[in-house]
């Protein structure tokens, strides 16, 4: 008679944590599974229980990971969140990986004790930003009438370059509006890390690592830097959430799937 064998169960890993017994977050993980941890050396990977080897990163199973980190954050629990997607062979592994790598672990765990991260985004708010470069650069101006004022086709060259001009220029203005608000939140915060904006409305997107009992003082400094500027650009600042900008430790996928049982 014919058997069938049971696919064995891998672990989705959220967060490492710092504690000394298991701590349920009920069934809010992937697939409505139940997140539990695996405890070792006082040390726990929030994981739930999973047969996938990959998940895919869809937006709903994006929700899913960041929700169950969010969780821990407003509990007041201070963790290391994990790249979204790391899944475990197996329990072994998951125990491997917290005893090989315990003292590093603990140390970003408790480095991060009481501190969580505020994001800040500023975009130019208005309809046209192409426009509203070339209304505030005279010299932008003055190169598109030389490009386009001629009756003949102008050329890839020459559009290049005023593309190129045009790239300047708006970098050199968020360099000018990071230049004014940067030192304001990094007198409130422990760290900043400035990142890529997204496209071209965003003028600064920057990650803030900031003590829990300051996390107000550093919304009133975006509140207060924000009055620096007109109606031309927008601040929006969200937060608190698991210092994801932050985390320095990486995990080898390969790693996870060399320990048994």
């Amino acid at each position: 008679m014919a058997t069938t064998r049971k696919s064995r169960s891998r672990f989705y890993i959220y967060a490492i944590i710092e504690a000394d017994q298991a701590r349920p977050l009920g069934k809010v993980g992937l697939k409505g599974a139940a997140v539990n941890c695996i405890v070792e050396q006082g040390l726990a990977a929030v994981v739930s229980k999973t047969e996938e080897t990959r998940v895919r990163p869809q937006r709903a199973n994006i929700v899913v990971h960041n929700g169950v980190v969010k969780q821990l954050t407003d509990a007041g629990v201070a963790c290391l969140p994990l790249a979204f997607g790391t899944i475990s062979a197996n329990e072994g592994a998951v125990r491997a990986l917290l005893r090989e790598e315990h003292d590093t672990l603990l140390e970003q765990v408790r480095f991060f004790h009481d501190k969580v991260e505020m994001g800040l985004r500023v975009k130019f708010d208005v309809s046209n930003i192409y426009q509203y470069i070339m209304d505030s650069h005279p010299e932008l101006r003055h190169l598109r009438d030389q490009v386009f004022g001629a009756q003949h086709d102008p050329g890839r060259d020459a559009k290049v370059e005023l593309g190129r001009v045009f790239d300047r220029l708006l970098n050199e203005d968020r360099q000018t509006y990071r230049d004014k608000v940067q030192p304001a939140l990094e007198a409130v915060s422990e760290e900043v890390r400035v990142n890529d904006p997204r496209n071209d409305h965003e003028v600064i997107n920057l990650a803030c690592l900031v003590r829990r009992d300051r996390v107000k003082e550093f919304e009133d400094t975006v509140v207060k830097a924000a009055g620096q500027f007109g109606n031309e650009v927008a601040f929006n600042y969200s937060g608190p959430w698991a210092p994801f900008n932050f985390i320095d430790v990486r995990f080898d996928a390969e790693r996870l799937h060399a320990h048994s049982g």
